[in-house]
């Protein structure tokens, strides 16, 4: 096989593969399995969905009433949805919940 001419760096990631290359064949060095790497994935873990999921929406906020909310820090949103829940009344009617008429309580 000819001798490619390389530069240093690509000279010692060469090196670094075919040491790495040794070490596996030696049994030595961290062998990562298939398992091993799912269990590295990002995100949500499957099955970690809540029954009742949160719904995305759109709402459109005066910029004092937003920066205000801003304001409070991490977990603005959460508190937001706690305040609005805590506003609007909920009646168990026939065919399941809905909002009485959008009544806020006081």
């Amino acid at each position: 096989m000819p001798e490619v001419k390389m530069d240093a760096e690509m000279q010692e990631f060469a090196n670094a593969v075919l040491e790495s290359i040794q070490q596996a064949k030696r049994g030595e060095g961290r062998v990562t399995t298939p398992g091993q790497i799912m269990a590295l994935r990002q995100g949500r873990p499957l099955g970690s969905v809540k029954a009742a999921p949160k719904v995305p929406t759109t709402i459109r906020l005066s910029p004092d009433v937003s920066a205000a909310f801003r304001a409070t820090g991490d977990g603005w949103q959460t508190q937001r949805s706690k305040t609005g829940c805590a506003r609007i009344r909920l009646c168990d009617c026939k065919g399941g919940p809905r909002i009485s008429s959008l009544l806020l309580v006081r």
